[in-house]
């Protein structure tokens, strides 16, 4: 019998929304303001927005890069000769990091954001906001975006004053951003205005705990966990209409990945599933660790021309499947791998808690390592060098230079 069943494309989530361990934590309603005062000392003016017309090709600009998550930047991988250096020391390893064009890094750290040059040592400034930041900031014009398990923030860029605050419910999953709009996928899935922190739509899945999504050809995948697994939705990146839904055997607690009209999902146990965005139809899965006792902390996989190179997460093989097939084309003992890799030219950068950090070729070959550093958080590549937060009881966060 299959693990999966589809519903009709366009049936509504009707029924009363589950209450979860995140929704519980939210406020009762949903409210959305413009230049609201924020934690801390900062004093913030009125009627400040975020730009979005601008040149945002340059840097590294939230959860692997794009609103599809693919990990890809047709970069140069930096050089395993030298050293990493370190910038500063974080509280905390999870959250990632996000680097625009002029080199300055926006770090994820605890309660707090800060800023710092990528080439000195120190902050720019700090905000500290007494509720959890976890998750990756966004960048845009002039401004980065920060999401806490309580609000979401648009902050100067420049000084770290509040720009606008939203407050959409918890949340706690990578929010995405094409540019114009502000996609979050966790309590109450909802799409803002990046402008002003507006809201589009807000929607309430049905029985469902989102746990992270990726945006292709307008539609927005949510993938999440049930009381029986786990389930993927599909609803209008415009509007928030359900499109579909197919429930999996088991949850999905990583973001997933679009590609080509594709979304790469990976779940909790051993499974890598291949989902048409369009209809939500299962295109192939395949179990690219083999045998697997218990179950999988799953980790965002990376998209290369011909491959998806998928992250071993808590187990200890990172493997390379065809992206046409799901046939396994290569596998690599990296221990657990936390961080997803990231897609360079012509090499995948796989960077490991225990083994350092790969250089892999197209073909699976290991072309260089880099032994003496662990990786902790999601790495950021730009055309400065390799940033990520190292792993351990004293994490840093780190710049592999060029």
């Amino acid at each position: 019998m299959s693990d999966y069943k589809m519903n009709d494309k366009r049936a509504a989530d009707a029924a009363a929304y589950t209450l979860s361990r995140r929704t519980l934590l939210a406020t009762a309603t949903i409210s959305f303001t413009a230049g609201c005062q924020a934690v801390g000392q900062f004093s913030d003016e009125q009627d400040r927005s975020v730009e979005v017309d601008c040149d945002t090709t340059g840097g590294w600009h939230q959860y692997q890069a794009d609103p599809a998550n693919t990990g890809a930047r047709r970069r140069q991988a930096p050089s395993f000769d030298s050293e990493p250096t370190s910038i500063n020391v974080v509280s905390e390893r999870s959250g990632g990091i996000a680097v625009d064009a002029e080199r300055r890094v926006f770090v994820s750290d605890k309660q707090d954001i800060w800023a710092t040059e990528a080439s000195d040592e120190g902050e720019i400034w700090r905000r500290g906001f007494g509720s959890l930041v976890s998750s990756t900031p966004i960048l845009t014009c002039n401004a980065v975006v920060v999401q806490t398990s309580a609000n979401t923030y648009a902050l100067d860029k420049t000084d770290g004053t509040t720009l606008w605050k939203a407050s959409p419910g918890n949340q706690f999953a990578e929010p995405l951003a094409d540019g114009h709009r502000l996609f979050i996928a966790s309590g109450a899935p909802a799409a803002l205005d990046i402008r002003d922190g507006s809201s589009i739509w807000a929607q309430e899945l049905d029985g469902i705990e989102p746990w992270g999504c990726c945006l292709g050809d307008e539609t927005l995948v949510i993938a999440g966990e049930t009381d029986d697994g786990g389930a993927l939705v599909g609803v209008d990146a415009a509007t928030g209409e359900h499109q579909w839904r197919t429930d999996i055997q088991r949850p999905v607690k990583a973001s997933p990945t679009y590609d080509n009209g594709t979304a790469y999902v990976p779940d909790e146990g051993n499974q890598l599933i291949a989902l048409a965005v369009e209809t939500g139809t299962v295109e192939w899965q395949t179990e690219p660790y083999g045998e697997l006792s218990g179950n999988r902390r799953a980790t965002t996989p990376t998209v290369t021309t011909d491959t998806i190179v998928v992250p071993s997460g808590n187990g200890g093989r990172t493997v390379g499947v065809d992206r046409v097939s799901g046939e396994t084309l290569w596998e690599l003992d990296s221990g657990p791998t936390l961080a997803p890799p990231l897609a360079a030219e012509n090499e995948v950068i796989v960077g490991t808690m225990n083994e350092g950090i790969f250089r892999i070729g197209t073909d699976g070959a290991v072309d260089d390592r880099l032994t003496d550093t662990r990786v902790g958080s999601q790495m950021a590549l730009t055309d400065a060098g390799l940033f990520y937060k190292t792993a351990g009881l004293e994490a840093e966060l780190v710049h592999l230079k060029r």
